[in-house]
């Protein structure tokens, strides 16, 4: 074999290097973000509660737009976590900001687009000894009360709260309230 001359040694290495960035510039302009569709999952590993997440709605009932890339998918839904978020807030304050040893979790359901809110205390008459424990789960966009349960004996037990589904009307024990609390928070 012959020797490559120096200068044609520098050409031949240029024009790899050239080839080699002008081929991860087109992959990174190609798989830089991926882009969801319907039905993929919104992270590259697992989404929340371990399902896969539909395009993300908005509490007014709008989805997102599945063709959008990961960055914007998520800015949109923290978006509206956060709305959900504040939302949730003042009903709480509203609503239940009285209630001693008082919190709240807020839920944004990007399935279908709803913030719900499960909030619980205590009251104590004035002037009484008894202590009454209450947990409320209501849908915040419709600003309804989905289920409540009452604890009159001050124990927490799971056995001594008394539970009522406000759509149904039917009493229900705790363990059924949080299965109801589950089925409308889970994203499916």
């Amino acid at each position: 074999m012959k020797n490559i001359s120096t200068k044609l040694a520098f050409v031949l290495a240029a024009v790899i290097i050239i080839l080699i960035a002008v081929i991860v510039w087109v992959s990174n302009k190609n798989t830089g973000e991926p882009t969801l569709t319907a039905g993929q999952t919104a992270s590259s590993t697992v989404a929340p509660s371990g399902s896969s997440a539909p395009s993300a709605v908005k509490p007014t009932g709008q989805t997102i737009s599945p063709n959008l890339n990961y960055k914007d998918y998520i800015t949109q839904l923290r978006s509206y976590q956060d709305a959900c978020k504040t939302a949730a807030t003042a009903q709480y304050n509203q609503l239940y900001g009285s209630l001693g040893s008082g919190s709240y979790n807020n839920y944004f359901n990007q399935t279908n687009g709803i913030c719900y809110m499960r909030a619980s205390g205590t009251t104590k008459e004035t002037y009484g000894t008894t202590t009454t424990a209450h947990i409320y789960f209501r849908n915040v966009t419709a600003k309804a009360l989905i289920a409540e349960c009452v604890d009159t004996t001050g124990t927490m037990a799971d056995t001594s709260w008394v539970c009522t589904n406000k759509l149904s009307g039917a009493t229900i024990n705790k363990t059924a309230f949080e299965a109801l609390v589950s089925s409308y928070t889970t994203v499916k």
